[in-house]
């Protein structure tokens, strides 16, 4: 197929993807996730193709998010919001794809690899990088977070803690909702929230009437050392007690949303 910001060549049994945004330090766009993702379903069923290769044209692999793209550029607030959610789950939908393929990707890292350029890398099976690589995963204030944080885990050794994981997973819920409604308007958001099942840790949940969020909740016990394996082994499920179980119920609740005052 035909790319707009990427070079696809076979050289051999092997797939190159090269991101081609030079002058934007390959500023992982809306158009450039689209090609990416393209891409790497053509080579994966590309029954000659064993491995794939990911580049950069210019001084970067990739800068990380493009926060100054045109789509976002002299637009409503809901706009920016609705371009930022979708650019994110472009990149939620390239990281879990390639998780799922058989064929490894390697990350020939020829520049600054920044931010979400970060996560995108460390998502591949391989990194390879030059001497002119800069890697980093703090950029501008940015934090880069999404399914890759599991891959930054083993290869960081830091663990987020649960107010980020908390917090991503309702910003997330939130614009879903904003996308759904398609206005910031609250009434119309808090009902969308409520209708649209909630991703909790990857974990199906629900925003009730009365606004609390629930989901099917671990149970754990803290691990002898000697059963601890490896970092960050501390817990065991004992079992996993169900919405229900664990949330006082709508029934109890003393929300004047649901029980007038």
């Amino acid at each position: 197929m035909a790319y707009e910001v990427i070079l696809y060549e076979k050289i051999g049994r092997v797939a190159q993807i090269t991101f081609n945004r030079p002058e934007k330090l390959n500023a992982l766009s809306r158009e450039l996730r689209r090609d990416i993702n393209a891409a790497l379903r053509d080579a994966n069923e590309d029954p000659e193709v064993r491995s794939i290769v990911m580049t950069g044209s210019g001084r970067a692999w990739s800068a990380g998010a493009d926060l100054g793209s045109g789509e976002s550029r002299g637009s409503s607030d809901l706009d920016v919001l609705l371009s930022w959610y979708n650019s994110t789950e472009a990149g939620l939908e390239s990281t879990r794809f390639m998780r799922r393929l058989h064929k490894p990707i390697v990350a020939a890292l020829n520049g600054y690899t920044l931010g979400a350029g970060f996560e995108l890398a460390i998502t591949c099976d391989l990194l390879i990088a030059s001497e002119q690589a800069v890697l980093d995963v703090l950029r501008s204030g940015q934090i880069s977070q999404g399914p890759a944080v599991a891959r930054f885990e083993r290869q960081m050794n830091k663990k987020p803690s649960d107010a980020h994981g908390i917090s991503y997973a309702a910003m997330r819920h939130w614009l879903k909702a904003v996308e759904t409604a398609g206005t910031v308007d609250a009434a119309k958001v808090n009902e969308a929230m409520r209708a649209t099942p909630v991703d909790f840790y990857g974990m199906p949940g629900r925003v009730r009437a009365d606004g609390r969020a629930t989901y099917d909740v671990g149970l754990y016990q803290v691990k002898t050392p000697a059963e601890s394996r490896y970092p960050f082994d501390y817990m065991k499920l004992v079992r996993w007690l169900s919405q229900d179980e664990a949330f006082r119920p709508l029934s109890e609740s003393e929300c004047p949303l649901v029980k007038p005052r």
